[in-house]
């Protein structure tokens, strides 16, 4: 039983993939596995994977499985796929345009046995090309369950390093949108024991061909819709199987997550209209309800009062002007 297992969704990335592979198989912890997953690429991603590994890595051969997806079936089902095929103690995520710092899976790990935990999260970086913005985030000691279902910590998973045991009868995310939501809250309400190191050891790529970028009001309104599936089933899972009541701020803050997709347009009449009828309950509860962020409460108060997009422009253009940024 290898110590960790990686689980590395694959489609379509061609131009990344090869840095993606060699992080991986660069790592300096030995016992590893890595399960990289085709979800029907029509590119050369899996050839390549194939050719580094033969040339670059050969000792690493016995460690790797590539499996093919029969249909083209998304990040959600991909995951799952992944889940259920790790044999290792631990689990984490990479997708296969990002890359890893050498010793990132050495030192979760390390960690995870020093302390017994069971989910070992790390800051990350995002951006591409020569500018990358560190991403830091400050969970508290004994609240991390409150901090995950309030958004104070990301929901992703290629920055956490899961004990598997907590991957065990997952309910399935049924969409591709908020897919790391639905997995990573149910294994923090599984698990008993967490650690957040603060080296930013991800790297992030944005990426604006992947499908989380696709761009137009179609598609938003697309990704909308999915992220409202899983939304709904993550709060049937907060009050019917762990007891959070319709008025919790875990459980006001998830609904009012569910309407992120729509900040970019909210500034149209049509969007803000949808915007103030999905989970229309919590429009007045919203900024009474105590634990969630000022700061999100401060962009809800905007979105309220028609200033959002100005002030979002404002400070995005403040950011781009004094940027924090990490040579790769």
């Amino acid at each position: 039983m290898p110590a960790v297992s990686v689980i590395i969704p694959v489609f379509n990335v061609e131009p990344y993939i090869a840095q993606c592979a060699r992080s991986l198989f660069g790592q300096t912890l030995e016992d590893m596995e890595f399960l990289f997953i085709d979800d029907c690429s029509q590119d050369r991603s899996i050839e390549l994977i194939q050719q580094i590994l033969e040339t670059e890595f050969p000792a690493r051969k016995a460690q790797v499985q590539c499996f093919r997806m029969p249909v083209n079936s998304g990040q959600a089902v991909v995951r799952m796929f992944g889940i259920a095929h790790a044999t290792g103690d631990y689990v984490i995520q990479c997708d296969g345009d990002d890359f890893v710092d050498p010793g990132a899976c050495s030192l979760l790990y390390e960690t995870a046995l020093s302390g017994q935990y069971d989910i070992v999260s790390c800051n990350l970086r995002c951006g591409s090309g020569e500018a990358w913005t560190v991403k830091v985030q400050h969970p508290t000691p004994g609240q991390e369950k409150e901090d995950i279902l309030l958004g104070r910590i990301s929901y992703s998973l290629c920055t956490k390093l899961i004990r598997r045991s907590l991957l065990d009868k997952l309910r399935a995310p049924v969409c591709n949108v908020g897919e790391d939501m639905v997995i990573s809250v149910q294994a923090f309400l599984k698990g008993k024991r967490f650690c957040h190191l603060p080296e930013a050891l991800y790297s992030y790529r944005t990426n604006p061909a992947s499908t989380s970028r696709e761009a137009g009001d179609e598609a938003l309104l697309r990704r909308l819709e999915a992220s409202r599936q899983n939304v709904h089933l993550l709060l049937t899972l907060l009050q019917q199987e762990y007891g959070y009541s319709p008025s919790s701020p875990e459980v006001v803050y998830t609904k009012y997550n569910g309407r992120h997709w729509l900040e970019p347009v909210v500034h149209l009449p049509r969007f803000y209209r949808l915007w103030k009828a999905t989970y229309p309950e919590i429009n007045r509860r919203f900024l009474f309800t105590p634990k969630i962020a000022w700061q999100t409460k401060f962009w809800f108060l905007l979105i309220v009062l028609r200033l959002y997009r100005p002030v979002k422009q404002f400070t995005q253009t403040c950011r781009r002007a004094c940027p924090r940024r990490h040579r790769s």
